[in-house]
């Protein structure tokens, strides 16, 4: 594929770009090398000083930071993350996943995998600062562009940069899809694995073993009552206002004659602001303990499939939310999903979630954003790099 930016005017159309990087299959198994490539061949025409950081074990990985105005200031990231979520089965979808579609019959519908989580938003940051680069002379902090990889399988490339010490923003807007709506606030993130350890028999005795399967039932039904109890403590600023728990896979057992000696449950716990993962996990730690033991060890162990993320709040009063606030016209909540600003804020940078398209419609067939969010994101993000970059308060 071209890496080469073949239209003029390529950066000041953000329907065109967004198709452009569309193309490119970044799904997080998969290289974005090729994408970085395009992005900084792009963004050094435009005037950029671009860096390309390479995974730390990986060629086939790379964040990519771009720079304009000066060093010896506060800075301002415009971030968002290259990877897409698999296309999944093809046949689901009305369109080539990898080719931005309008669809005919809802005109201003752009279907693509990663129209809205993230290619669109990733576009429409650099229309929006293309026309300000002129004047970058005369930023009063430094504007950055910092585009990771890896973002939908644990945050990666945020951690290697925030690690990397490469850059240290003071403030950040994360442009994940919030129909344009800013976001203050959103939740943590537990993934968690219960093993649950039984004695294998033959079927035809039940009492000659241990099923873990049956273990795993009774696992089931203390983290049902651990997700009920979650929901007493609220804050009516999220979207789903309490905490969440999800059972998303259950794997056990090896044939139907065969007393299960072993069974998986995984599960995502998703924390409001003033819960704390430690206490989370030392709480069902104990709960899932309670079930037994056999042979003095525990029947069920719970183990962390991923670091944790702490729940993401930037205080009302932050510079970086007021001034979204002002120029979206719009209050700022929270959100039960995570992006890249739990790492953010990790070496002390004040995020803002706000970019186009609807959260909805990510990570599924037929996923589309409307031509008039990344219209209207263009000029949002333009103004608001305006007043952080230009016009300091």
């Amino acid at each position: 594929m071209d890496n080469t930016p073949d239209e003029t005017n390529l950066t000041l159309d953000v329907r065109k770009l967004t198709k452009k990087l569309v193309k490119y299959n970044t799904t997080s198994s998969k290289s974005n090398i090729k994408l970085v490539e395009y992005l900084q061949s792009l963004l050094v025409g435009l005037g950029f000083d671009v860096t390309i950081q390479k995974h730390p074990y990986s060629v086939n990985k790379a964040n990519i930071i771009a720079r304009a105005g000066p060093r010896d200031v506060e800075q301002f990231m415009f971030s968002g993350h290259t990877d897409t979520v698999p296309v999944g089965v093809q046949h689901l979808w009305k369109s080539k996943p990898l080719v931005l579609t309008e669809d005919k019959e809802k005109p201003g519908l752009l279907f693509g995998r990663g129209s809205v989580d993230m290619k669109g938003s990733i576009a429409a940051m650099i229309c929006a600062i293309a026309p300000l680069l002129p004047r970058a002379k005369e930023f009063k902090r430094e504007l950055i562009l910092g585009f990771t990889y890896d973002e939908e399988v644990g945050l990666l490339g945020a951690k290697h940069l925030v690690k990397s010490g490469l850059i240290k923003p003071r403030y950040a807007l994360v442009g994940e899809p919030t129909l344009m709506r800013p976001v203050r606030m959103h939740k943590g993130n537990i993934y968690l694995r219960a093993e649950c350890r039984g004695v294998s028999g033959h079927a035809s005795n039940p009492k000659s073993g241990i099923s873990a399967i049956d273990i795993g039932s009774q696992v089931l039904e203390r983290l049902q009552k651990f997700a009920k109890d979650l929901e007493t403590q609220t804050n009516e600023e999220y979207d789903v206002p309490f905490a969440t728990l999800n059972v998303g896979m259950i794997k056990g057992g090896t044939k139907t004659n065969v007393i299960a000696e072993n069974c998986v449950i995984e599960f995502n716990v998703r924390p409001i602001y003033g819960q704390k993962w430690k206490s989370i996990v030392s709480d069902l730690d104990t709960l899932l303990r309670e079930i037994g033991e056999h042979d003095n060890q525990p029947l069920v162990s719970l183990h962390l499939t991923r670091r944790p993320t702490e729940p993401v709040t930037t205080d009302v009063d932050s510079l970086i939310v007021k001034v979204a606030k002002e120029v979206t016209g719009s209050s700022a909540g929270g959100a039960s999903y995570s992006t890249d600003a739990s790492i953010l804020q990790l070496m002390g940078t004040e995020c803002i979630i706000l970019g186009p398209g609807d959260i909805a419609q990510a990570h599924k067939p037929n996923e589309f954003v409307a031509a008039a969010q990344l219209e209207a994101a263009v000029i949002v993000f333009r103004k608001i790099a305006e007043k952080m970059c230009l016009n300091t308060q």
